[in-house]
C-alpha cells in the first residue's frame, strides 16, 4: 500500500460524517464533490512527490 491509502480513508471519514449528520436523504449516498475535491487537495499539500 502507498500514501494513496490515507486519500481512500478520508473520503470514508467524510462519509461516515455525512451520514451521522442524519441531514441526507435515504438511498445511496456520495460525497460531495466539493468535499472529495479538497480532500484531494490536502493530500497532494502533503504528499506531493511521496511515493
Amino acid at each position: 500500500m502507498g500514501a494513496f491509502i490515507f486519500l481512500v480513508q478520508a473520503e470514508i471519514i467524510a462519509a461516515l460524517s455525512l451520514l451521522a449528520t442524519g441531514q441526507h436523504d435515504t438511498g445511496m449516498q456520495e460525497v460531495p464533490a466539493d468535499i472529495r475535491q479538497s480532500i484531494a487537495a490536502h493530500w497532494l499539500d502533503y504528499f506531493d512527490g511521496a511515493s
